[in-house]
């Protein structure tokens, strides 16, 4: 089953080139990183998403200006959900190419956002 079509999920304007799922702020639901591209390497114009479900719906967590200094900007190859730690908290770490490796992981602001999501909006 498709789910994409008439969700922020379809994306049409960006070109993904990777997905990676993992229950970044541990609330039992994945969310959904997607590895956008619009250049062959360094810095790139258009953001990856990072989509978390609330209220039946998918919200860009990139897309909102307290999270825009955590999206990538740098042309990505691939992208993988880790535990780097073992302690059961996931991040999301990107392989780029032309600039640094970038790890997401819930940040301070990310996490209120989240929690705002579970608490406010479901």
């Amino acid at each position: 089953m498709n789910i994409a079509p008439g969700t922020p999920l379809e994306d049409p304007g960006r070109s993904a080139i990777g997905v990676a799922a993992g229950d970044l702020d541990g609330d039992g639901e994945e969310e959904i990183y997607v590895l956008n591209t619009d250049t062959f390497l360094g810095h790139k114009e258009l953001t990856d998403r990072l989509f978390s479900k609330s209220d039946g719906s998918w919200v860009d967590l990139f897309s909102l200006p307290m999270n825009m200094d955590e999206a990538n900007m740098c042309a990505g190859r691939s992208v993988c959900c880790v535990d780097r730690t073992g302690s059961g908290r996931y991040g999301f770490f990107v392989a780029n190419y032309g600039g640094m490796m970038k790890v997401t992981c819930a940040s301070y602001t990310l996490c209120l956002f989240l929690a705002f999501l579970q608490t406010c909006c479901v």
